[in-house]
């Protein structure tokens, strides 16, 4: 049975998504609770801006880099200590404070350029980030490279402006003596499958593979994305097997779409095999699996709730409560009154009890309020 996932779904799907972190109040932090030791630095940054004061907190900080500078604050500071408090302030949400940091560096190069478009990147500050790749090379005597060309693609498909993200692409041989490399053409790439634009998606293949430059897994992945959007899923699983003997580890994004394909084909014993198989792949490094995140469990749910599956969706719903994450609500609904139906009262029941202590927050009064509506 070929199905699509609902748009109640996924939006349920956001709202979970951002309880996990908006919901977090102080109020329900022990009185033990302190942030590590970057957290505090990013909250100490709103208050201080010169580069000089802050050589303090970093000493403070045991998860920074090392610096040569901590040991003597008067000694002259590298650009690797000013990229440091750029990034600190990037994340910080201050691209500003960023900015005014890049113009203290005594000499820069193209590094402490790519920090400061990205911090202006993560704000969604496309025109800023145009406006200093137009003009901070020539001012500074910095030259643009891959680097700061692959930002600015990024800045153009974020905007939707995926035709001049293409010239551009175009253009960095021809006119720039730039050779892009495989995150250009990935960033190009992803641009062209969220817009639908099956032409321009495969051109871009095309030229990569022209030009004979290796697929990473980020490559990998949007071919699969590509065939699971066509309900192709067979053949993106062969990409799987593909990219694991060429010696590139699949990622979580690889089986979460993997598995939303297969589910969205209504092939369940497909996903449910691939949920297994992450679990268990042989990795480098002596690491072995990929650990299913809340998306995965909540992918492989609604599916097998939807094909009437309910005992694999109970086994399924148990795992997630070992990890702590609540199932979408609607699906445990139909959960739970199906086994209910089935005359598995105990079992339902026992899954209400399960999701009491793993709802939380203002998502509480929710599920409680939903409960009225199951059939125990």
């Amino acid at each position: 049975m070929v199905r699509r996932i609902s748009i109640s779904f996924l939006r349920h799907f956001s709202r979970l998504r951002l309880s996990t972190t908006a919901g977090i109040s102080s109020s329900r932090l022990p009185a033990s609770f302190s942030p590590n030791p970057l957290t505090r630095l990013k909250f100490a940054l709103r208050a201080k801006s010169d580069p000089e004061k802050l050589l303090a907190l970093f000493q403070s900080s045991t998860d920074l880099p090392p610096t040569s500078q901590k040991s003597d604050p008067s000694a002259p500071k590298s650009e690797g200590f000013f990229i440091r408090i750029m990034m600190l302030y990037s994340a910080a949400s201050m691209p500003d404070h960023a900015s005014r940091t890049f113009e203290q560096i005594p000499v820069r190069t193209e590094q402490s350029l790519c920090a400061l478009l990205t911090a202006y990147l993560k704000q969604g500050q496309h025109d800023r980030v145009q406006e200093l790749f137009d003009r901070v090379p020539g001012e500074s005597g910095v030259v643009a490279g891959v680097a700061t060309h692959n930002i600015l693609l990024a800045t153009l498909c974020d905007r939707g402006k995926v035709h001049a993200a293409r010239q551009l692409l175009d253009e960095m041989p021809e006119k720039k003596g730039l050779e892009p490399n495989i995150i250009s053409y990935n960033t190009v790439t992803a641009a062209y499958l969220k817009r639908e634009d099956d032409v321009g998606f495969h051109d871009i293949l095309q030229q990569i593979d022209r030009k004979v430059i290796d697929h990473n897994v980020v490559t990998y992945n949007l071919r699969i994305a590509d065939f699971c959007k066509r309900k192709e899923s067979f053949n993106a699983e062969e990409l799987l097997h593909l990219m694991v003997s060429k010696g590139i580890e699949p990622n979580l994004s690889t089986f979460n779409t993997l598995i939303n394909g297969f589910c969205t084909e209504g092939n369940s014993e497909s996903a449910l095999r691939l949920f297994e198989g992450m679990k268990k792949m042989k990795r480098e490094k002596g690491k072995k699996g990929v650990t299913p995140s809340p998306d995965t469990y909540i992918i492989l749910i609604c599916s097998l709730v939807e094909n009437k599956e309910l005992a694999l969706a109970e086994q399924i719903c148990r795992e997630c409560f070992i990890k702590g994450f609540a199932p979408p609500f609607e699906a445990m609904k139909a959960l739970i009154n199906g086994l209910a139906k089935d005359a598995k009262v105990q079992e339902a029941k026992d899954l209400v009890d399960k999701m009491r202590t793993v709802v939380k927050g203002s998502a509480a009064g929710s599920w409680r309020k939903l409960e009225g509506e199951l059939l125990l």
